[in-house]
């Protein structure tokens, strides 16, 4: 369901308990935010920080094995002046205060509260010729993105319009298209495009196109893992799940070590390439340990080892295509 209405302002990067976390010399600046305290300062301000449209998760529910989101439209910033003053609010030791944001908004699955603008975030996992199962994390870049450099993530993105020149912002609210650009974007080293002022993706060229085929005969399942919301910030994930048989990737161009946010993480460095990690129990167990794997990282792959079977992660088990545990295919 997608709603082209905007939100009434509820809790917002401008309300009292907000601005109070604000250094005071911003503070004293009407309308400053989170946001553009961070724009002011060229030191702290990343490479890749825009204003973008974006869009509102305002209901997810799982009902008879289908997903169904309600989606409306938000600006990028909206949602980073919220999480990223929860945030500070935590930290700051002021969460427990009596007119706290964290007060306000107690319960952090309730997303009536304040803009939602979630990420697609998803670990790829390729079946080897040896019958084992390998994957790669992500390195943000701290002076492209906002984050630290040493944390490992999950591939992915926010879910947002690949232009703002989209005709209609709804024939891009499929979390397949935010998938699909990611990939393109975070493995193969495609141009940074969502939110943009630039023409829409052409969905329709390669590596999309690719992409689509490879989903359509099932050489690529991805699967919704669930909703996840960081206890810190509150920032919406949506976890997913690609899997694929080595052999499916010939077609695509190779995988890039590094990218616009960041590079890419593995067990080890070769001489032909990146070796990615071995999925297995110890291994899961050892990045679910290492206060180094971001949250979303960690949160994928502790529903991939639970529902491996359904994945298709087990030696002569194929894929599951009937949506049974927990594992949702995502639309086109």
């Amino acid at each position: 369901q997608f709603e082209s209405v905007r939100r009434p302002a509820g809790m917002t990067g401008r309300s009292r308990a907000a601005r109070r976390l604000l250094p005071l010399p911003v503070r004293r600046v009407p309308e400053s935010t989170y946001t553009t305290a961070l724009a002011a300062d060229p030191q702290l301000r990343p490479r890749l920080f825009w204003d973008g449209i974006s869009y509102d998760l305002r209901a997810f529910e799982v009902i008879d094995g289908s997903v169904r989101l309600s989606l409306g439209l938000a600006n990028f910033f909206e949602m980073v002046d919220v999480c990223e003053s929860f945030a500070h609010e935590f930290s700051s030791g002021r969460a427990r205060r009596f007119r706290s944001m964290a007060k306000q908004a107690p319960d952090p699955f309730d997303l009536s509260k304040h803009v939602n603008i979630p990420a697609l975030t998803w670990i790829l996992l390729v079946r080897e010729s040896d019958g084992s199962t390998t994957f790669l994390l992500h390195a943000r870049d701290p002076d492209a993105v906002v984050s630290d450099g040493k944390f490992r993530h999950a591939y992915g993105g926010q879910v947002q319009p690949s232009s703002e020149h989209a005709i209609d912002p709804r024939d891009e609210t499929t979390l397949w298209k935010s998938f699909a650009r990611e990939f393109a974007e975070e493995l193969l080293g495609c141009e940074e495009t969502a939110g943009r002022p630039v023409a829409p993706l052409d969905f329709c060229s390669p590596p999309y196109s690719t992409l689509r085929r490879m989903t359509d005969d099932g050489r690529l399942t991805v699967s919704l893992l669930g909703l996840v919301i960081d206890p810190l910030s509150r920032w919406p994930s949506m976890l997913a799940a690609a899997v694929c048989d080595r052999k499916a990737l010939e077609g695509l161009p190779s995988f890039v070590a590094k990218n616009s946010e960041g590079r890419v993480i593995g067990a080890r460095q070769t001489t032909d390439g990146i070796e990615g990690y071995r999925l297995s129990e110890e291994i899961v167990s050892r990045l679910c340990s290492d206060p180094l794997v971001g949250m979303s990282a960690k949160g994928c792959l502790v529903r991939i080892w639970e529902h491996r079977s359904a994945l298709g992660l087990i030696a002569g088990c194929p894929p599951s295509v009937d949506g049974s545990e927990s594992q949702q295919n995502l639309g086109r």
